[in-house]
């Protein structure tokens, strides 16, 4: 429980210091997606809101046209092979700093999508 909070409080403090979470990616950069769900699920920060933002933001970017539907499965790669290449490959998992700070972001990003909608 008080892991919890200590997590919420920084979480809270991390969204004051570094701005509001953007809801969307304006860009429509499926393949950053992608990678950023990969992180949030290697630091061990998704729920069912986080996989749920993460779910709508993908449907969205094929629904609007901005990625069609097999170049989806190219962009899937494409964030994959980002996500190994940066984290996965060069990481220690859930305790990895990054975590903290990058992964807590990008799973923050995807709650504010669901929170936002």
């Amino acid at each position: 429980m008080l892991q919890g909070l200590k997590f919420l409080a920084a979480l809270s403090l991390a969204v004051l210091v570094i701005g509001p979470p953007r809801p969307a990616l304006a860009d429509g950069d499926y393949a950053a997606l992608v990678r950023d769900i990969l992180i949030a699920r290697q630091c061990g920060l998704v729920d069912e809101i986080v996989e749920a933002g993460f779910r709508l933001q993908a449907t969205a970017l094929i629904e609007t046209g901005a990625v069609t539907p097999s170049g989806a499965a190219r962009a899937r790669d494409l964030g994959d092979a980002e996500y190994r290449r940066t984290w996965r490959d060069h990481g220690g998992g859930a305790v990895d700093p990054r975590c903290r700070r990058d992964g807590a972001s990008v799973a923050a990003r995807f709650r504010a999508y669901i929170v936002d909608e």
